[in-house]
């Protein structure tokens, strides 16, 4: 008997869904790590300075130099911030 064809695209398929799953993954541990540095610095944050931790952590641990979003945090990034 022989083995129906895959179907058009399933690979491609696949591996998109790969990479959104590991997209949520990174974006939850930044998150988390985001949340540990807020709550370790007993400081209360508006939500747009909760936002500029995660972004940090996130272009921090895995930078994406072709995005301009990523170029424009670059620009402006503080290594020596204290949260």
């Amino acid at each position: 008997m022989a083995t129906p064809p895959n179907p058009i695209g399933s690979s491609q398929v696949a591996d998109l869904a790969l990479a959104k799953l590991a997209d949520a993954a990174r974006t939850q541990a930044a998150a988390t790590i985001a949340a540990a540095i807020i709550a370790k610095s007993s400081k209360v944050l508006s939500i747009g300075e909760t936002m500029q931790v995660l972004n940090d952590v996130q272009f921090s641990m895995w930078q994406d130099h072709n995005s301009g979003v990523y170029q424009a945090w670059k620009k402006t990034f503080d290594p020596a911030k204290v949260y």
